[in-house]
């Protein structure tokens, strides 16, 4: 296991990140709204180690599971930020993370709007095999 996996490097690295956004957003450079999950961490961390390989339908406050699944650190901020990147070049915020390739299949801000998606992402699966 290298550093990077670490229980204790994914604890620190989503909240050492929550605390980057609190001090940055008053100065108005982060260009969408933020939910944070600051105590929230352990949560995300435990699943994604408990079940590696589990694909993660997640709420708007969900930069814990962006970061706990693996996602970029770099990506994550320049989409705080409105830049381009690999998530969505700055058009989905912090509400509408993703890193399918590393599980986290969508996250949206609309109340339960993610549970058709879960479900049918399950239903594929079994019928698949």
């Amino acid at each position: 296991m290298t550093p990077r996996e670490t229980t204790y490097y994914k604890l620190r690295l989503i909240r050492e990140a929550e605390n980057a956004i609190i001090r940055e957003y008053p100065s108005n450079d982060i260009k969408t709204p933020s939910h944070l999950a600051i105590g929230a961490e352990a949560i995300a961390v435990a699943v994604t180690e408990a079940f590696p390989g589990a694909k993660i339908f997640g709420t708007y406050r969900n930069h814990h599971w962006y970061l706990a699944c693996g996602g970029s650190l770099d990506n994550f901020f320049l989409e705080l930020y409105g830049k381009k990147n690999d998530i969505a070049d700055g058009k989905a915020g912090s509400m509408h993370l993703s890193c399918p390739e590393q599980g986290l299949m969508l996250t949206s801000a609309v109340v339960a709007s993610q549970i058709g998606p879960a479900i049918g992402h399950a239903f594929a699966r079994k019928y698949k095999g």
